[in-house]
């Protein structure tokens, strides 16, 4: 392991936060994930970062994730002013922007296409809508909209739950349909697959397989 730096940047995150020290090898950071904003998370996390640099860890093999652009800018330049090696920087954005990311220099190993499009929730809504028509099941009375059947599918994939599960505990005054929904799920699919468009749901999805 290299030695411990002492750059003053470095030394200056390993300061108390208010009055209570942070022993940044004995934190428990799935209770930290999981506090209200403005507890001290992202300066928590920037400090267990300048304490991995300071104990050998290259700064390129440090990952920093979070859920929204702004909280994964400001992580990631809180990081940066205690980063001894500028040049080198460490990983970091949100789950969405790091996934799409590995996916376009990974996804060949699931026989994904590097210049995959990124649908929006417009784009995917409209996708599904023309599938719907074509089988007909708009015409269907109490068939759910597209919206409901977006807000669906879109639980199921973030909880990798089966649609029929999300259906029976989310939305059962569908089930009657379900059958028919399964079946538009399976085409819903396949078409982004064979089309290779992709909505923000499926980026984590993709990565998780």
């Amino acid at each position: 392991m290299s030695p411990i730096l002492t750059i003053g940047g470095v030394a200056k995150a390993w300061e108390e936060t208010g009055n209570k020290a942070i022993k940044l090898t004995e934190i428990d950071y799935a209770d930290i994930l999981r506090e209200r904003a403005g507890t001290g998370k992202t300066k928590v996390l920037t400090r267990r970062a300048a304490w991995l640099i300071a104990h050998g860890i290259h700064p390129a093999h440090i990952l920093l994730i979070t859920f929204t652009k702004k909280a994964a800018g400001e992580m990631w330049r809180r990081v940066q002013e205690v980063n001894p090696f500028p040049t080198q920087k460490i990983q970091g954005g949100t789950f969405h922007s790091m996934a799409n990311s590995w996916l376009r220099q990974h996804g060949h190993a699931i026989k994904l296409h590097s210049t995959f499009t990124l649908m929006d929730e417009s784009d995917a809504g409209s996708m599904l809508h023309l599938l719907a028509s074509k089988l007909h099941l708009t015409r269907i009375k109490g068939f759910p909209d597209k919206r409901t059947l977006m807000s669906l599918f879109g639980l199921a994939s973030n909880s990798l739950t089966p649609i029929e599960t999300t259906l029976e505990h989310e939305f059962p005054q569908y089930s009657a349909h379900t059958a028919t929904i399964l079946n538009l799920h399976r085409q819903f699919v396949d078409a982004k697959w064979t089309q290779q468009r992709f909505d923000y749901d499926d980026l984590l999805l993709l990565v998780h397989r």
